[in-house]
């Protein structure tokens, strides 16, 4: 049975670190296409961003 639970904690904490990883892929991505292809919408999130300390993802 312990051997089980550690299994069990190490496939979540992996698991864990995989979502955090695409999460921070995927806000790194956003952030490239704000910027880029959207840069005055982009400007506009940014300033905004800092009024509700976060994105608004409204384009």
């Amino acid at each position: 049975m312990d051997s089980d639970k550690s299994i069990s904690h190490i496939d979540l904490q992996e698991i864990d670190n995989a979502v955090n990883a695409k999460m921070t892929r995927l806000s790194n991505l956003i952030d490239n296409v704000v910027k880029n292809m959207y840069w005055p919408v982009g400007r506009l999130l940014e300033s905004s961003k800092d009024l509700v300390g976060g994105y608004v993802i409204d384009l």
